[in-house]
């Protein structure tokens, strides 16, 4: 017969597995609206109303320091076309470092109720690896969902050898002069 605790460590993996997974799938950005945001004249600082809430009110005040700390304002043009803010970055980035970091600990805990117990080193060095990969995955996932944007909005051609996209500017190339 399969225990409780045997049952819970399996389900706590799955439910792991698949969040991992279902964040790794593309969200599909508005491509209207990223056209729309992009064609604006002046790129003026993302103003987000006040979130209501505990959580809203901390997320408030904790995440531009961390926007700020992580310099993820130079993201700007590739968050600017998927749609989001560099503060939705930085809570991806912390949730996922954090996920990474709690998991490994999680599950040496699970094998340790299990009879399995690990040598501390391992659970310790996994959390610190895990959680130092999981922590670039938002970035990896923004350039990627970025550069699909940008192969729609340029109709799937690809950049060129210096490494700009070939599209044409707003506008249809031509200066305001001509």
């Amino acid at each position: 017969m399969i225990s409780a605790p045997v049952v819970l460590a399996g389900a706590t993996l799955g439910a792991g597995v698949t969040l991992v997974v279902r964040s790794l799938l593309p969200n599909t950005p508005d491509l209207a609206a990223a056209l729309d945001r992009l064609d604006a004249t002046a790129a003026a600082p993302s103003l987000t109303a006040p979130s209501s809430g505990r959580f809203g009110q901390v997320r408030d005040r904790a995440v531009p320091p961390v926007v700020q700390a992580f310099g993820l304002r130079r993201y700007r043009s590739d968050l600017d076309l998927v749609g989001e803010s560099p503060e939705d970055l930085a809570v991806r980035k912390i949730g996922y470092g954090l996920l990474g970091l709690v998991f490994p600990a999680l599950l040496a805990a699970t094998m340790t109720l299990l009879g399995v117990s690990p040598p501390l080193v391992i659970p310790a060095a996994a959390s610190l690896a895990l959680g130092a990969v999981l922590f670039t995955v938002p970035d990896l996932d923004l350039r990627r969902r970025a550069g699909a944007a940008r192969g729609r909005r340029c109709g799937g051609r690809r950049r060129s050898r210096w490494g700009r996209p070939p599209c044409p500017p707003a506008g249809g190339g031509r200066s305001a002069g001509w």
